[in-house]
């Protein structure tokens, strides 16, 4: 049973516990609004506050205030206020968990910070981050929904918390679509809200906004005259850095007005794992912001094809070729060692960690351009050598294994590991990357010269399998190492 089950039923033999965590004056009396109004909502609502300081003392503002439910206070001595946070959480079982936020995104991989972060990965409870002070007689109130489950839940916890607001569920239409998509949209809200009371439906208003991305449809609508926006933050994803996923995030950064976000209560299944890849993630420290510019002004420079990239990646795809005819490992390791596949490569998979469109283009069309030289060099050199045949280098190199997709798994975690820590090099990494691709391009071009499909098709079901390894494997990596999606980035 979750936060917003608990709000629509009746209960009244057990308590609602609701646990606030402040830091300021400001959080105190902004979050303590919020707790009253929830807990107002249950015949046996009970509102513990915390606050965590060094030495243990309280604030001299951290006192009880006048309110019509029970509050205690709690004031906890420890240097980890997230420990203290999470520590509190199983030792009362809060029913919700309040916390504030600034909006603003930690430093490295932390999308609120290094208090919130984990406290939002572990808690098992329902989960509220408010952004900003609420005003004690809403007029407005904006709910986004893509016809998910936590929409209608926000439903709930509006008319809950103001009664009489005007209540705005939105769905933001992809304008590419055009009509077709806005008749969608309008679909999903009645669909949304069917389940809602008379009373609730009569007082909520739908409205299906056209615009690039939710995002852009969400920040446009808010500066419309709402007093305060509920986004539902989704329970799955292991990608969203287990915590909200992007626009709840970017809402709570770039909002005009009073914003709330919502976690639903995690299973214990769902919370050790979250705590797992928590701890995976936490193996490494993360980049600096500005260790992540130069990283990214190096990866896009890497990532334009010039004279140097077609001339080495030639001579890089001729060697390959030779040693392949002549079977001999030696001058094919020569061959990796030149190839300069690396870095066109790895700057897919940060592009796509980025959600830079503009960047993914430029680096795939450096890779696509590699290919096609590698491809045509062997063809040339296969076609070129007199009595050039199939080797055993070359037939092995048309039966993929796992043993070859485990190289390229290890060669992205490699290169974009290296490429991501100065003093670790990267040259070595790339010949990894190259190991794992330039053999079976320059393959596909000797199958095509031998006028065998089944070498040349089965080298490039090996290329192509590494390549996506390759990339995928990279982003995890820069995921890892603190990269995250650019504000604006469509």
């Amino acid at each position: 049973m979750n936060l917003w089950n608990d709000l629509v039923r009746d209960n009244n033999t057990k308590s609602y516990r609701i646990l606030v965590a402040v830091s300021t004056q400001a959080e105190f009396r902004a979050l303590l609004r919020t707790a009253e109004a929830i807990a107002l909502t249950h015949e046996h609502g009970e509102i513990r506050i915390l606050t965590v300081t060094r030495s243990g003392n309280p604030p001299s503002w951290f006192t009880t205030p006048a309110s019509e439910i029970s509050v205690e206070l709690v004031t906890r001595n420890h240097k980890n206020v997230g420990a203290a946070i999470l520590s509190e959480t199983k030792e009362h079982r809060p029913d919700l968990l309040l916390l504030g936020t600034r909006g603003k995104r930690g430093k490295g991989r932390h999308l609120l910070g290094r208090v919130l972060d984990p406290v939002i990965q572990s808690a098992t409870c329902d989960v509220v981050v408010q952004r900003g002070e609420i005003a004690p007689d809403l007029g407005r109130i904006l709910i986004p929904a893509a016809g998910g489950p936590n929409a209608p839940l926000g439903l709930t916890l509006a008319r809950r918390m103001a009664p009489d607001a005007q209540i705005v569920t939105m769905y933001v239409a992809d304008e590419r679509l055009g009509q077709a998509e806005v008749s969608s949209g309008e679909t999903r809200l009645k669909t949304m809200t069917e389940d809602l009371s008379p009373e609730d439906r009569a007082a909520i208003e739908i409205r299906v906004k056209q615009a690039a991305t939710p995002l852009a449809g969400i920040l446009q609508e808010a500066g419309e005259g709402y007093d305060l926006i509920i986004l539902g933050g989704g329970d799955k994803g292991l990608i969203d850095r287990f915590l909200f996923g992007d626009i709840p995030q970017v809402a709570l950064d770039q909002c005009p007005i009073p914003t709330i976000v919502v976690r639903p209560r995690l299973t214990q299944v769902s919370s050790f794992w979250r705590q797992l890849w928590g701890a995976i993630f936490g193996l490494v420290r993360p980049l600096t912001l500005q260790e992540q510019a130069e990283i990214q002004r190096g990866m896009r420079r890497g990532s334009r094809p010039s004279p140097d990239f077609f001339i080495t990646l030639t001579l890089a795809a001729i060697l390959a070729g030779l040693g392949l005819l002549m079977n001999n490992v030696a001058v094919i390791i020569g061959a990796m060692i030149v190839a300069p596949l690396m870095t066109a490569i790895l700057g897919m998979g940060l592009s796509i960690v980025l959600g830079d469109l503009s960047f993914f283009w430029r680096a795939g069309a450096t890779t696509a351009r590699g290919v096609l030289i590698g491809i045509v060099m062997g063809f040339l050199v296969g076609l070129l050598i007199p009595g050039a045949g199939p080797t055993e280098t070359i037939v092995r190199l048309t039966q993929p294994t796992i043993l070859d997709l485990g190289v390229a798994l290890t060669a992205g975690i490699a290169g974009a590991y290296a490429v991501s820590r100065r003093d670790v090099s990267a040259a070595l990494a790339g010949v990894a990357i190259a190991t794992s691709l330039a053999p079976p391009l320059v393959n596909i071009g000797l199958g095509l010269a031998f006028r065998d499909l089944a070498i040349a098709s089965g080298a490039a079901l090996i290329f192509s399998a590494n390549l996506v390894a390759i990339v995928a494997t990279s982003g995890f990596v820069f995921i890892w190492m603190g990269f995250r999606p650019q504000l604006g980035n469509p």
